[in-house]
């Protein structure tokens, strides 16, 4: 006597019942049933492989995007910086046109003074 269990279905075939035929037919039966549920565990692993490669892709798209806003922040702050020093070393600069001509005019005024008083 044959007994076979596969999944849902249970078959039992007896050699008096079926004969050669039927224990072929069973065979065959757990040969296909074997199969398919190796394709069926395929699949499975493939959609898990999609699944998990779509992830590694979206968290590396992720990554790029995180060190893209980083380059840019510190583009960005680079810019700010060379801005800021530009305008200090400006208005440094003006700060020391201004002294000189400040003191151009003090120079000026006491030459000034100085032929006024010795023309007295």
């Amino acid at each position: 006597m044959f007994y076979v269990e596969p999944s849902q279905f249970r078959i039992i075939l007896t050699h008096e019942q079926n004969g050669i035929h039927g224990i072929f037919q069973l065979v065959l039966f757990v040969i296909v049933h074997r199969i398919i549920i190796i394709i069926i565990i395929l699949i499975l692993i493939i959609i898990i492989l999609i699944i998990l490669i779509i992830i590694i892709i979206i968290i590396i798209i992720i990554i790029l995007i995180i060190i893209i806003i980083i380059i840019i922040i510190i583009i960005i702050i680079i810019i700010i910086i060379i801005i800021i020093t530009i305008i200090i070393i400006i208005s440094s600069s003006t700060t020391i046109i201004i002294i000189i001509i400040i003191n151009i005019i003090i120079i000026i005024i006491i030459i000034i003074m100085y032929r006024g008083v010795s023309c007295i």
